[in-house]
């Protein structure tokens, strides 16, 4: 029997330093580990909020990262269009929206997602 879940899906992590990340989650016995992960990020103009993706690291090629189960508070799940457009995001898909279509980077990097 393996040590590691092959089952990966797609989850918000409330961390104890009160960071949110989204990522496609598997288990293992010391923990979890973090297929594409992306911190959750509100941003707002005064009138109105967005939800943007930042990289969980901006200087590291990262596929997976393990993380201990002592780090995270909680495990949510993610509203079905932000669950979407994340998994768009990562295969490159572009997303049609209220202001045009926006173009979503295979790699993900710095996606704005959600107004």
């Amino acid at each position: 029997m393996s040590d590691v879940s092959t089952t990966t899906e797609i989850k918000i992590l409330k961390l104890v330093n009160g960071a949110e990340v989204i990522a496609k989650i598997g288990k293992d016995i010391g923990g979890m580990y973090l297929e594409s992960p992306f911190y959750v990020i509100t941003q707002s103009d005064g009138q109105r909020i967005a939800i943007a993706l930042q990289p969980f690291s901006m200087v590291a090629k990262i596929d997976k990262v393990r993380i201990k189960d002592a780090h995270v508070l909680c495990t949510l799940e993610p509203e079905d269009e932000l669950a979407n457009q994340y998994s768009a995001g990562l295969a490159g898909i572009t997303i049609p929206g209220a202001g045009g279509s926006q173009r979503m980077p295979g790699n993900g990097r710095g996606l704005t997602l959600v107004e």
